[in-house]
């Protein structure tokens, strides 16, 4: 049976909350090249931004974070990568990944809690 979705803050109150891992790391080990900003997988290779949301969902996760650690203007700016690319569109494209991932049933255990209201 599916987990009942709950608001972030109901999910505290209720104690422990079990969030996902480092997704620069998980993008590296998938072939993320040194230089290359996570970022930019956001456009170029959203299906593996999304094969992370769903593994750290399988091992148990409650909860996802969106891919946009450097995605700000001073950041993006400090590769030829990054300058080429739109932060605002960055941070929608990651934030609609990840909530395309927690309301797909494709994982065994639909997450616990929704980022909608």
């Amino acid at each position: 049976m599916p987990k009942l979705k709950m608001n972030i803050l109901d999910a505290l109150r209720r104690g422990l909350v079990l969030f996902d891992g480092g997704m620069g790391t998980m993008l590296i080990a998938a072939g993320l090249e040194r230089g290359e900003p996570p970022e930019f997988w956001l456009q170029t290779k959203p299906e593996e931004i999304a094969a992370v949301h769903r593994a750290y969902l399988d091992a148990g996760a409650e909860v996802i974070t969106t891919a946009t650690f450097g995605a700000n203007r001073l950041r993006l700016a400090s590769s030829s990568f990054g300058r080429a690319l739109d932060p605002a569109e960055l941070n929608s494209t990651a934030v609609r990944i990840a909530r395309e991932v927690m309301d797909r049933p494709e994982t065994s255990d639909p997450p616990a809690i929704s980022s909608h209201r």
